[in-house]
């Protein structure tokens, strides 16, 4: 048996504590543990100034670096981790960064204020943009989840081919009405570490 010790896995995605719960805590807690190689110890959200969530995160417990690292990164990117991500463990007596990840991320940022200079506020039917949004998606992604802002609203969508997702966000804000005033944006670094 290796070196024990506590790692901090911060997953680059924008999605809600109850998600990054079903998508990667539970996975990852199951895993390591029927592997014997230690337990997911709590999640963490950071968001930014206004509230919205920048990244995920995972306290988590390995009996084994050795062992352990490399596996907690092939479960989580099995899950569909985006690029961007890193692993902290204070290996050697240092905080060693491994980066992982393999989907991409783009945003999708709704103004909710109608015209520059007023306050006329534009009531968005989310659940009904995720919905359409899904369906342009035609499983090439997947929408990650949303955040509602004072001026913008942002819905999140994760998959393995950045172009792909480009293009079918394009066709969307093409066909859709609702996204006359949405803008794209990146939100994981466009290549991988590999």
């Amino acid at each position: 048996m290796g070196q024990p010790g506590f790692v901090f896995a911060e997953i680059n995605e924008r999605c809600s504590p109850v998600d990054r719960g079903a998508r990667y805590e539970d996975p990852l807690d199951r895993a390591l543990r029927q592997a014997h190689l230690g337990a997911v110890t709590g999640g963490a959200t950071r968001r930014d100034e206004a509230s919205e969530t920048l990244a995920v995160g995972l306290d988590v417990e390995l009996l084994d670096l050795d062992d352990g690292l490399p596996f907690v990164i092939r479960i989580l990117e099995r899950e569909g981790a985006p690029t961007g991500s890193i692993l902290k463990s204070p290996r050697d007596g240092s905080d060693r960064r491994v980066p992982f990840g393999i989907h991409a991320g783009l945003g999708l940022y709704f103004s909710t204020v109608d015209r520059p200079g007023t306050r006329h506020v534009v009531t968005l039917d989310i659940e009904l943009i995720i919905a359409d949004l899904s369906a342009h998606l035609g499983g090439h992604g997947r929408v990650s989840g949303h955040w509602l802002g004072a001026a913008s609203t942002a819905v999140y969508v994760y998959g393995p081919d950045i172009a792909v997702l480009r293009e079918r966000l394009l066709g969307f804000m093409a066909d859709s009405p609702r996204a006359s005033n949405a803008e794209l944006v990146p939100i994981t670094p466009v290549t991988s570490r590999r």
